[in-house]
């Protein structure tokens, strides 16, 4: 199969909407075929704007302008946000709620249905978790800040994100909803029921109740995609390999036609979807939305599968008219495994479109796993602006008990001898209570933490900010300077001319550079000097992350990496208890990135434990200087951090401990390739530039209290777990196979990348073949795999070569 590699890199986030005359007249531009200059065409110079609408010669010289050339096209203002400028420390952590939780199973309707099984697991009670848009604060609002005399901040950002549709009151204050979002609680071997809902219409608790025609036409008007280009057009690109909903009825719209299937190109009929687009056309229709859980157990049906998308209520062939496909290729396929009820008042009535109703087995070992949109050539750009939410699975034979808190733990280990931190952020902390209301002092009784790190980018317009996502190929060939120009549709010749030709608009891959932890930009977390456990993500879309924690008890912050690593008080070690599906063998992994001499210099390394017996045998790897723990995007770790004694050192509190970053600020091939040069000079020859100490060179903040409270976990050292925690033998004697990823490369004017590949045959080539070649989507299934059979997968990444 071949995937984009933005759509293989989750990424996170959030984006404007901007709307106005320009959207509306740009569609027009670019088209290879005829098209009519009377439907929807204004003038172009009613928006300060040079040139015409009339015919096609006419149009790249206003739809195309150079970005740097034509301020008139990007008005003053709209230059990307410099994330160096962006004051650090000054928001709070967000410490995500539950949004369903299986320990309760007390009923449904509104306020009540967050109940997921009864015991027996036969009576499975429904949860509604819908996607919609709202306003976050993600950066720093209007303050007085430490270095900044007069800062006046920031808007609150348009963003999308999953939450309880029960606990919604407007875009201003959308109670449950965030982004990333609060967190699922899945009890081991019990299954749970969600349906999630596509409510990316103008008024979705309206379109969901209302049954009355004209107010649902205008109530389920669908949005339009948040992530636009600084005139408001949109970054969908359809050149791709992508959902492809169609299009407008041709009677009422010239665009009809251009969803054309490049695949089907010659046949009596080349629309469908799920297809590689023949033409690029600003798509401006509903957008599809497809939940899947990264890493769990699920059928066919329940896994999110990428071509069983669905478009939001009434959108397709509901009151609208509005002729788009309601769904892909798999989506009457898969039908849903129970028929859920509407989130109105009054008697329970179907749900109707616009959802996807699940059931998760959660028959697997407890895990760190995250929900996200799954969507078909869209994965990059939905989950950009929709982020993501943890899914936590927990095993109720290990029951953990701490200040009247009760919480399960993990299978993997001996729960009598073994005690992790805790208690999580369960729904103790907020049940019966408004979602914006907690107990006092209940997030400093919280020793679990989950912690999305995503990298952004932002630019302010008008009321709101948005995020930046480049709209064209410019940005990742390094030709769009501070601005990033038009949704390129008529596209450089260059491109066109490729072979295969490049999309005009995709983004081999992405880096931006303010550092979002949980929806937050750069934020400070009061701990105490207890250990504290954290489930760790990388939420980026192409930054791989090199994690380390350091003592800072200084007044002043530290300035730079080298102020840091020469003046710190020493590195805390990253104990890693776990990775995605399970507990490690035997005990947690200590890293450390400088060996811990205490200096910020020298290799570092990595301890693992090798049995359980009195003697506790390690083993340890030396790795590169610097390298802490190294996490790819969509990654998850199980970490554990020790803040025990850090009340006082030498008589001095150490108030700070900082997260910091030094992996590198492009695509990572090895750490050996970061240039580790203290300061921030130039790297050298062949080597990567790593991200900058005053942008992605920061994570995190943690502020320490001399409050220590109570603490009753193992220490790190002391832990151990089973042999085989996943309950099964990792890599048995048995079945091997490798694969292999490769950058497909173009031929023609236009050298670059193409497409990630993922293929079976090491020398097959992949210059210049194209979807239509090579392992693609719709080839024959090369992998079979037979059910209970574990295999040893060697995944190869060539696409550094």
């Amino acid at each position: 199969m071949i995937y984009s590699k933005s759509a293989l890199a989750l990424a996170l986030v959030i984006v404007g909407n901007t709307a106005g005359v320009y959207a509306q007249t740009q569609p027009h531009c670019g088209f290879a075929e005829p098209f009519d200059t009377t439907v929807g065409c204004e003038s172009p110079a009613t928006i300060g704007l040079s040139g015409s609408c009339g015919t096609l010669p006419d149009c790249p010289s206003w739809c195309n302008p150079d970005p740097q050339l034509d301020p008139a096209y990007c008005p003053a203002g709209t230059s990307v946000i410099a994330g160096s400028g962006v004051p650090k420390y000054e928001m709070e952590f967000f410490l995500p709620p539950v949004l369903v939780n299986s320990n309760e199973g007390k009923g449904k309707g509104k306020g009540k249905d967050k109940g997921a099984v009864k015991a027996n697991n036969a009576a499975l009670f429904q949860n509604n978790v819908a996607v919609r848009e709202f306003l976050q604060q993600i950066l720093p609002p209007a303050g007085t800040y430490p270095g900044y005399d007069s800062y006046s901040g920031y808007p609150k950002t348009r963003v999308w994100g999953y939450g309880d549709p029960n606990f919604f009151n407007s875009k201003d204050d959308p109670i449950s909803f965030h982004n990333p979002a609060a967190s699922i609680e899945a009890k081991k071997d019990l299954s749970i029921n969600i349906a999630f809902l596509n409510d990316l219409v103008a008024d979705p608790d309206t379109c969901r109740c209302s049954e009355d025609l004209a107010v649902l036409a205008t109530a389920c008007k669908p949005l339009e995609h948040i992530l636009k280009d600084c005139a408001g057009v949109q970054v969908v690109d359809t050149k791709l390999h992508w959902a492809n909903p169609g299009g407008p009825d041709a009677a009422t719209d010239p665009r009809m036609g251009l969803a054309e299937c490049a695949e089907l190109v010659g046949e009596s009929n080349s629309f469908r979807t799920d297809c590689t687009g023949k033409n690029t056309y600003v798509y401006d229709g509903p957008i599809p939305n497809v939940a899947h859980v990264h890493g769990t157990h699920a059928k066919p049906e329940s896994d999110g599968y990428t071509e069983a998308w669905f478009l939001p209520k009434n959108s397709g062939t509901g009151a609208s008219g509005d002729g788009y496909t309601p769904g892909g290729n798999f989506f009457d396929t898969f039908a849903p495994t129970f028929i859920p009820k509407n989130v109105c008042n009054g008697p329970e009535t179907d749900m109707g479109t616009g959802f996807e109703a699940n059931t998760y087995r959660n028959d697997q070992t407890t895990s760190t796993l995250f929900f996200h949109d799954h969507s078909l050539g869209m994965t990059r750009l939905n989950v950009m602006a929709t982020s993501a939410g943890f899914y936590f699975i927990r095993d109720e034979t290990c029951l953990s008990k701490r200040k009247g808190f009760t919480w399960y733990g993990e299978s993997g280990m001996d729960c009598t001898t073994n005690t992790l931190p805790g208690p999580p952020p369960t729904a103790e902390l907020n049940k019966g209570k408004n979602w914006n209301i907690k107990p006092p002092n209940s997030d400093m009784y919280v020793r679990e933490l989950p912690i999305a790190i995503q990298d952004m980018s932002f630019y302010v317009d008008g009321a709101e900010t948005r995020q930046f996502y480049p709209a064209n190929r410019d940005h990742f060939n390094g030709l769009d300077g501070e601005r990033w120009g038009c949704n390129n549709l008529y596209g450089n010749s260059a491109y066109q001319n490729a072979l295969p030709p490049l999309s005009p608009i995709w983004n081999p891959e992405v880096f931006f550079d303010v550092a979002v932890v949980n929806g937050h930009a750069w934020p400070k977390h009061e701990v105490r000097p207890n250990r504290y456990r954290l489930r760790l993500l990388n939420a980026c879309d192409s930054r791989t992350l090199s994690l380390s924690a350091w003592k800072w008890n200084g007044q002043d912050p530290p300035i730079d990496f080298n102020d840091l690593f020469t003046n710190s008080p020493g590195e805390i070690p990253i104990w890693v208890l776990g990775t995605e599906q399970s507990l490690l063998p035997y005990g947690p992994a200590k890293i450390l990135s400088t060996g811990g001499n205490g200096d910020g210099f020298g290799f570092g390394s990595v301890t693992k434990f090798t049995d359980c017996a009195t003697t506790r045998e390690t083993s340890t790897d030396i790795t590169p200087s610097h390298q802490g723990l190294l996490m790819q995007p969509g990654e998850r770790y199980d970490a554990l951090i020790d803040f025990t004694g850090l009340d006082f050192i030498l008589g001095t509190p150490v108030t700070q401990v900082y997260i910091v970053n030094t992996g590198p600020n492009e695509p990572f091939k090895t750490f050996d390739l970061i240039d580790q040069t203290v300061g921030e000079l130039p790297p050298g020859d062949g080597l990567a530039k790593r991200a900058p100490f005053n942008t992605l060179g920061q994570i995190l903040r943690f502020d320490v209290s001399l409050d220590a409270g109570i603490e009753d976990s193992t220490s790190p050292d002391k832990l151990c777990f089973d042999a085989f925690p996943g309950g099964v033998e990792k890599f048995p004697p048995g079945f091997e196979r490798t694969v292999y990823l490769k950058e497909e490369l173009t031929t023609g004017e236009a050298l670059g990348p193409f497409a990630a590949v993922l293929d079976n045959e090491l020398d097959n080539a992949v210059v210049g073949k194209g979807f239509d070649e090579g392992k693609g989507w719709a080839k024959p299934i090369t992998e079979i795999i037979p059910i209970n059979r574990v295999e040893d997968w060697n995944i190869v990444n060539l696409s550094g070569k």
